[in-house]
């Protein structure tokens, strides 16, 4: 059996675990994939198709869940698909992950809640 000396330690390779390899995604991996999703959601929704919209929408989130300009977009594609509620939903959920930043933007998705 082989031994192999580290730092001053004996580690025997047969119980080393090996660890798998895994597919890391890198942050413009995620930024191309939410919006690849995102335009998709834009074509079915232009084509009159909310549901499929609305699925792609979900798969956009699935790699940009903190993302505060995917729900600013969310809400404005609802929003010309009629659906009030998902799209004040959405710009809400925007409004919330801008935090301090942004000013100008969250008056205006407020202001297009405000709306009426």
């Amino acid at each position: 059996m082989v031994s192999f000396l580290l730092m001053g330690c004996f580690v025997d390779p047969a119980t080393q675990i090996k660890t798998p390899k895994i597919k890391t995604q890198t942050k413009q991996t995620t930024h191309t994939e939410a919006l690849y999703w995102v335009l998709r959601a834009q074509v079915h929704q232009a084509q009159g198709d909310w549901t499929e919209a609305e699925k792609a929408l979900q798969e956009a989130k699935i790699y940009r869940p903190h993302d505060p300009w995917l729900y600013a977009t969310w809400g404005d594609i609802a929003q010309r698909a009629n659906q009030r509620e998902v799209s004040i939903q959405q710009w809400k959920k925007a409004i919330q992950l801008f935090g301090m930043t942004e000013k100008e933007k969250k008056a205006e998705l407020q202001a297009k809640i405000n709306q009426d």
